[in-house]
């Protein structure tokens, strides 16, 4: 959780761009933050060439956002970028600065690692193997929270994930028996649905969820 006794305000930069200052932190160039924005984002144009999404760890005061969303436009008609950003504060400020339109940008306060993986839109988008961008500062700041999430490593019991599932799989998954939905998923899968006469679209929704938990698992330990 971010520490409360924070204070964070809207300053001004040399070149009279706002930006955001807290916690003896600037977030952002206090000399030309549109500058120190364009030349963090050419080092990722060539992984953005290749991927529609990025997930951007780290809000601080939105120009890389700016910049991100400029390349994205360039080279995707369909493209979706998520930022997470441990300070609601920062968040609120940066609604006040309005540098960039949300349509195409997911802004999630990164407040609890389960909460986050409990979001299915969020893990569909994880799934997508999206580019990983760090806002240096942001990062440096909320080193700790953003650690917690790169390494955070989901449950992979069965019964864990009814709650955020559509009704008709929650629904099959709560017709099995107890032993079998406290099994993990990838056990569930390679002892229960390959016996089956008849695969439903219930049973290719399970096979692509333990897809993303594995990968997620994979990804983690890699970091």
């Amino acid at each position: 959780m971010e520490d409360k006794t924070n204070h964070y305000e809207i300053i001004f930069s040399k070149s009279k761009k706002k930006i955001i200052y807290g916690s003896k932190t600037y977030f952002g160039s206090i000399f030309n933050p549109e500058k120190e924005a364009k030349n963090l984002v050419l080092d990722y144009e060539e992984k953005i060439k290749k991927n529609k999404n990025i997930l951007i760890l780290g809000l601080a005061s939105g120009y890389h956002i700016v910049e991100i969303e400029k390349l994205m436009k360039k080279y995707h008609h369909d493209f979706l970028i998520y930022v997470l950003e441990p300070s609601d504060e920062i968040i609120n400020l940066n609604k006040e600065i309005h540098l960039f339109n949300e349509e195409k940008i997911k802004i999630i306060q990164l407040s609890s690692q389960s909460e986050v993986f409990n979001n299915v839109d969020f893990i569909m988008f994880l799934n997508e193997h999206p580019v990983i961008m760090k806002q240096p500062v942001s990062f440096l700041k909320f080193s700790d929270i953003f650690k917690k999430f790169l390494t955070y490593r989901a449950s992979s019991k069965v019964n864990e994930y009814t709650h955020m599932l559509p009704t008709n799989l929650k629904n099959y998954l709560e017709k099995e028996e107890d032993s079998k939905k406290n099994q993990e998923i990838f056990e569930y899968i390679t002892s229960e649905i390959p016996n089956k006469k008849k695969i439903t679209s219930e049973d290719i929704f399970l096979l692509s969820f333990n897809e993303i938990i594995n990968s997620e698992s994979q990804t983690s330990s890699s970091q």
